[in-house]
C-alpha cells in the first residue's frame, strides 16, 4: 500500500470512531431486568459498533497502524498535539485591576519576647515591693500586691502572690507570680478582663476580646516560662493602646474575621542602636 492509502485508511477508521460519540446513553446503562426485549435501535446500533471493531481489527487498518508507528519512531516525532486541550489550558492574563496574588511580608526580626539581656534579670522576691514602687512611678499603668478583702496585708510575699495589673479604662489583668528557689520570682498565668469587670484572678472574662489577650499571654509563658516580670509588665504595658492600634500587618484596627482588635504582641528589634517595640497584629496576621 502507498503512503496516501495508509493515510486515507487511517482517516476512514477515525472518522468512524468519530460516530460513535453520538450513540444515544442507553448503550451505557445496565438493563433493570434480563428479560427485556432489546429494541430495534439498540440492535443497530450494538451492530454499527461490532462493525467498527471488525475495521480496526481489518489486515487494512493493522497495516496502516504499523507504517503510522514506523515513521513515528523514524522520524523522532511525539504525539499530535491535541490542539483543542491546549486552547483549554490557556489562560487570559489578569487585568490590572485583579487582585494580586498575597506576597507575606517580611517576618524577621519578630520574636515574642525580647532577647535576653544583662540590663533584665529575673526579679528576687525581696526587691517586688521595691519594684512596684519604681514602675508605679514610671509608668502610667499601675500594679499592686491583690489580696483577698478579708485578708490582713503583709510586708512579705506569699507564695503564690497575685499581682493587679490596671490599665485605666482598658483593662485589668490578674498576675500569678511564685517563687522558683526561694528567692527568684516567676510567672505563672496571667487572666485578663475589662475595667470594670468584678471578678476573682482565677476566672476569665466575658467579652471575648479580653479571653484572646489572656491566651496569648498564657502562650507566650508556655513557651517561656523564665521570662522576666519585668518584660511580662512590658507587654502588658503594651496593650494601652488596644483599641486604636492598627494591624502592622494588614493596617486595619478591627480584623475582618471576628471582628477584634490586634490582641496579638510581637517584639521587633530596634536598627542603629534604637530601641525595639511591640508590634500590634490580628491573630491571623501574625504569621506564627
Amino acid at each position: 500500500m502507498s503512503l496516501e492509502d495508509h493515510i486515507q485508511t487511517l482517516q476512514d477508521a477515525y472518522n468512524k470512531i468519530q460516530t460513535l460519540r453520538q450513540l444515544p446513553q442507553a448503550l451505557l446503562k445496565t438493563p433493570t431486568s434480563l428479560a427485556l426485549p432489546k429494541t430495534t435501535s439498540l440492535i443497530v446500533q450494538s451492530q454499527k459498533i461490532t462493525d467498527i471493531a471488525q475495521t480496526l481489527k481489518s489486515d487494512k487498518v493493522q497495516e496502516a497502524l504499523r507504517a503510522a508507528k514506523a515513521s513515528q519512531s523514524a522520524n523522532g516525532l511525539k504525539g499530535t498535539v491535541n490542539l483543542r486541550r491546549e486552547n483549554r489550558k490557556r489562560r487570559r492574563a489578569p487585568s490590572p485591576e485583579s487582585p494580586q496574588p498575597y506576597v507575606a511580608p517580611d517576618n524577621l526580626g519578630a520574636s515574642l519576647f525580647p532577647p535576653p539581656t544583662t540590663d533584665v534579670t529575673p526579679l528576687k522576691a525581696a526587691e517586688l515591693f521595691d519594684y512596684i514602687h519604681h514602675f508605679n512611678r514610671e509608668h502610667s499603668c499601675t500594679v499592686h500586691i491583690w489580696r483577698p478583702m478579708r485578708t490582713c496585708s503583709s510586708d512579705t510575699v506569699d507564695r503564690p502572690t497575685t499581682l493587679r495589673f490596671c490599665i485605666r479604662d482598658i483593662l485589668t489583668a490578674f498576675i500569678t507570680v511564685n517563687q522558683l528557689d526561694d528567692t527568684t520570682l516567676i510567672t505563672e498565668s496571667v487572666a485578663v478582663f475589662g475595667p470594670r469587670e468584678q471578678k476573682p484572678p482565677h476566672s476569665q472574662s466575658d467579652y471575648f476580646v479580653y479571653q484572646s489577650i489572656s491566651q496569648q499571654a498564657t502562650q507566650k509563658l508556655h513557651s517561656h516560662p523564665q521570662v522576666p516580670l519585668q518584660t511580662l509588665l512590658d507587654l502588658l504595658c503594651a496593650y494601652e493602646g488596644i483599641f486604636i492600634d492598627r494591624c502592622t500587618v494588614c493596617e486595619r484596627v478591627l480584623s475582618p474575621e471576628g471582628h477584634i482588635p490586634p490582641v496579638v504582641r510581637l517584639w521587633t528589634q530596634g536598627q542603629d542602636g534604637e530601641r525595639g517595640k511591640w508590634e500590634s497584629r490580628h491573630v491571623n496576621c501574625r504569621l506564627w
